[in-house]
């Protein structure tokens, strides 16, 4: 059988995967009507109404796209009426969040397209100060929203935020790199420090507890699926204690060609698969323990879920202890030069064994908004 031959009888293998992992666009709400205008009521913290106050409509979906264009989100500033009310008759193509802040208080709400009426409420602000190394001249900023502030001459930088997960990422005239994510709670303060490095990212940490990646804080999409002969996705949150938490853990039999265990990344949102782009990837690197054979594959999907191209590398040597692997760009087989910039899923594909586990997957060359929609 040759090889094209070897992959197209994947192909069905792949697609009937397709629609196992799916992600919300970051802070922001689905776009599906069109036509409907947006209400928003915005409110001091015991819902009395806010008369003249002044919203800011953020665009969420290309947030990382804009912010490295050009330094700031694209956004919208409208007033409320003498009831705190605010009637959009259409927005603009996009996702969009709402945000309200005072000195001291703040909230921000994703907006859908529909007359439902969205509560925007106040909430008492909280200082999260966070000191970041190996990018100069930063401007930090929280995901899908206007806030940010400059890093200090020192790299410190401090926001004042509502409760809420935040990620974080530095932007200069070079780069947007991710930093943190935080969990801002009522009252509460953070102080943090974090060495940033610039055009590597990790894919996931898999400290999340659940099948969702590191990345997807950052770009509201990334999520893992599993073939039919795998068993679950582990992390620090398994519930059965496996010694092998923080790591991808897949146990399954495949004894020959017939069967293997497929297990990736899926990039897309409500509206589907998101193309990403890799044209910028060194390499993409992961410890790994398994046994029998592994290939890594970068996939494009259609919108029909039907397998149209891919290309793929093997993973050398793999054992029984973990081992640091680095697949280079320039070593991935068959249709490199188009998958690199239309790929929307990565995917482990383990034959012949029964163990596969990675940890720590980086992606080396890239930058978020390589990856932004």
């Amino acid at each position: 059988m040759t090889r094209r031959a070897g992959l197209a009888g994947w192909a069905l293998f792949f697609a009937l995967l397709a629609g196992c992992g799916s992600d919300a666009s970051v802070q922001g709400g689905g776009a599906t009507e069109t036509d409907n205008s947006v209400h928003i009521l915005a409110t001091g913290p015991d819902g009395s109404p806010l008369a003249g106050a002044r919203v800011l409509l953020v665009r969420t979906d290309t947030w990382l796209r804009d912010v490295a264009a050009t330094g700031s989100p694209t956004t919208i500033s409208r007033t409320t009426d003498p009831n705190g009310r605010l009637r959009i008759a259409s927005l603009p193509d996009g996702e969009w969040s709402a945000q309200l802040d005072t000195l001291s208080q703040g909230a921000d709400i994703p907006l859908g397209r529909d007359t439902a009426t969205r509560v925007l409420k106040l909430q008492p602000l909280s200082r999260v100060d966070v000191g970041v190394d190996g990018i100069a001249g930063a401007h930090l900023m929280a995901v899908g929203t206007a806030w940010g502030t400059a890093t200090d001459s020192g790299g410190r930088a401090t926001l004042l935020l509502p409760p809420g997960r935040r990620s974080l990422v530095a932007a200069n005239d070079s780069t947007l790199a991710p930093v943190t994510a935080v969990t801002v709670t009522l009252g509460s303060r953070l102080d943090t420090s974090v060495t940033v490095a610039p055009r590597r990212l990790v894919l996931d940490d898999f400290s999340s507890g659940t099948g969702r990646t590191s990345l997807a804080d950052y770009t509201g999409m990334g999520r893992w699926f599993v073939n039919a002969w795998g068993t679950q996705i582990y992390s620090d949150a398994d519930p059965q204690g496996a010694s092998f938490v923080g790591a991808l853990s897949l146990r399954y039999i495949a004894p020959d060609t017939a069967n293997a265990v497929l297990a990736g990344i899926v990039f897309g949102d409500g509206l589907g698969f998101r193309s990403m782009d890799f044209s910028r990837m060194d390499s993409i690197c992961f410890d790994i323990r398994a046994n029998g054979q592994v290939e890594l594959f970068f996939i494009e999907y259609a919108a029909d879920r039907s397998w149209k191209w891919s290309a793929n590398a093997s993973v050398q040597a793999v054992s029984g202890t973990w081992t640091r692997r680095c697949l280079a760009a320039g070593s991935m087989q068959d249709n490199w030069p188009r998958v690199k910039t239309t790929a929307n899923t990565i995917a482990f594909l383990a034959k012949r064994g029964d163990l596969l586990e990675v940890r720590d997957m980086e992606l080396w060359g890239v930058s978020l908004d390589d990856l932004s929609r």
